[in-house]
């Protein structure tokens, strides 16, 4: 009786450790890019206040176009 939900289970956890393990492949390949490190970058308050509000900036820019689409 309970077969089909047993066998839907294994097939989620085989297909979430799936994406776990393909995400982690994706995040070391991207690691070993040339300049992915950030080593040596010392930042001070005020470049890390600007370098914040500059991705909300983009976010907002980005969901005023989703949302506010030209026809």
């Amino acid at each position: 009786m309970l077969l089909p939900i047993k066998s839907v289970s294994v097939f989620m956890i085989h297909a979430a450790a799936f994406v776990a393990m393909l995400m982690y492949e994706v995040v070391n390949w991207i690691a070993h890019l040339p300049g992915a490190s950030i080593e040596g970058i010392h930042l001070n308050t005020v470049q890390l206040v600007a370098i914040y509000v500059m991705i909300v900036a983009i976010y907002l820019v980005k969901l005023n176009l989703m949302l506010n689409p030209k026809s």
